[in-house]
C-alpha cells in the first residue's frame, strides 16, 4: 500500500460507537488531527478529536436538508440541489489545502460524514488526494442506549440512526480502504488493534512508541464504558428493523478477519439491496422520524437517563447550570 500522494485518513461510525477512541489512535501512527479540536465535555471526557473547520461544514450540509446529527433519514437529493452546496465544496476544498500546507497526511473524523461522503469524496478527487478510512462498529444496542443517556434519542431513533449512518459508510466506501475496528475489541486487546489497523493500511513503519504506550497505558480505559448491551438486548430492539442485526453481524466478521474482501462484498451487496427497500419502508411506517421533537425522549426522561449515565457528574452539572441562571437573573 503506497503513500505517494496526499492522503486523507477519514473515521467513520455512528455517535457513540467508539470513534473517538478509534481516532485517537491515530496519534500512534505520527498522523496529526488538526490543531483547532472540540472542546471534552461529561459526555466524552477524553476528548472527541473532531476538527471544528470541517465539524463547521457538514452542519450547514445537514441544514440542507433540514436535518440534524440525530436525525435519521438525510436526503442527498436535499444537499445537492440547495444553493449554497458549490460554495460550500470550495470551502472544503480551501480547508483541506490548508491542512496539507505542511503535511502529506491527515486525518480527521465528524459522526456528521457518514452521510456526507458523497461531498467529501467529491472534494477528495478534486484535489487528487488519497482517501482511506476507519469504521468504528459497536453493538447498535449499546449505540442506542448511549444515544439515549447522552442526547435523549428514542432507541428506536438511535437504532434507526445507525443503520442509515453505517450502511451509508460502508457503501460509499466499497472498493477503496476501509478498515473495520470493533470497539469492544479495542477496549479488549488495544495493542493487537493497533498493529491489526498498521497492517491494515500500511502503517507499521509509521508507529510512534511513546505515543503507542500512552494510548494503551493511559488513554483507553474500559470504565468510560458506561453501557455495554447484549446480543438477546439487541434482537429486542431491532425486532422492527431486523436487517440492523444481519448489518452489525457481517461487520463484526470483517472486523475480526473472519471473511474475505470477496466474500463480504458479495453479502454486503445482498445487505444493501434489502436496505434500499426495508429501509424506506421502515420509516414510511414510523412517520414520528421525520419529526424533531418525536425522535427524542422528554426532558424529565432525558435528564433521568443522563443522571443514570453519569451519575453524580450529571448532578453537579445540572447544579451548577441552575446556580449560573439564578446568578444571572439576580444580576
Amino acid at each position: 500500500m503506497t503513500w505517494e500522494k496526499q492522503t486523507v485518513v477519514v473515521v467513520l461510525g455512528t455517535p457513540r460507537s467508539g470513534t473517538s477512541a478509534l481516532t485517537r489512535m491515530l496519534p500512534v501512527f505520527g498522523i496529526n488531527l488538526g490543531d483547532e479540536l472540540v472542546r471534552p465535555n461529561l459526555n466524552n471526557p477524553s476528548g472527541f478529536w473532531e476538527d471544528v473547520p470541517t465539524q463547521r461544514i457538514n452542519t450547514r450540509l445537514l441544514e440542507l436538508a433540514g436535518r440534524h446529527l440525530g436525525w435519521p433519514v438525510c436526503p442527498r437529493e436535499a444537499v445537492e440541489s440547495a444553493e449554497p452546496y458549490a460554495g460550500l465544496l470550495q470551502e472544503a476544498r480551501n480547508l483541506l489545502r490548508e491542512k496539507f500546507a505542511d503535511k502529506n497526511i491527515w486525518a480527521f473524523k465528524d459522526p456528521r460524514i457518514n452521510r456526507l461522503l458523497f461531498f467529501w469524496q467529491r472534494v477528495f478527487a478534486d484535489l487528487n488526494y488519497q482517501d482511506r478510512y476507519l469504521l468504528a462498529l459497536r453493538n447498535p444496542a449499546s449505540v442506542a442506549q448511549s444515544l439515549l443517556a447522552s442526547s435523549g434519542l428514542k432507541p428506536l431513533t438511535g437504532l434507526a440512526l445507525w443503520l442509515e449512518c453505517t450502511v451509508q459508510a460502508v457503501q460509499n466506501t466499497l472498493g477503496k480502504s476501509l478498515v473495520v475496528v470493533a470497539y469492544e475489541r479495542l477496549l479488549a486487546d488495544t495493542h493487537r488493534e493497533i498493529l491489526r489497523v498498521a497492517q491494515e493500511l500500511g502503517m507499521e513503519e509509521r508507529l510512534v512508541e511513546e505515543e503507542m504506550a500512552y494510548y494503551e497505558g493511559q488513554f483507553i480505559d474500559a470504565s468510560l464504558r458506561h453501557v455495554e448491551c447484549s446480543r438477546d438486548d439487541l434482537m429486542r430492539l431491532a425486532k422492527d428493523l431486523p436487517l440492523t442485526l444481519d448489518v452489525y453481524d457481517v461487520l463484526g466478521q470483517r472486523a475480526t478477519d473472519e471473511i474475505s474482501e470477496t466474500e463480504f462484498r458479495q453479502r454486503w451487496g445482498t445487505l444493501y439491496t434489502r436496505y434500499k427497500v426495508e429501509y424506506p419502508a421502515f420509516a414510511a411506517a414510523n412517520s414520528w422520524l421525520g419529526n424533531s421533537q418525536a425522535i427524542s425522549v422528554t426532558d424529565l426522561r432525558r435528564i433521568y437517563w443522563r443522571i443514570s449515565y453519569h451519575g453524580s457528574a450529571e448532578i453537579w452539572r445540572l447544579a451548577k447550570r441552575a446556580m449560573g441562571k439564578v446568578w444571572l437573573e439576580a444580576s
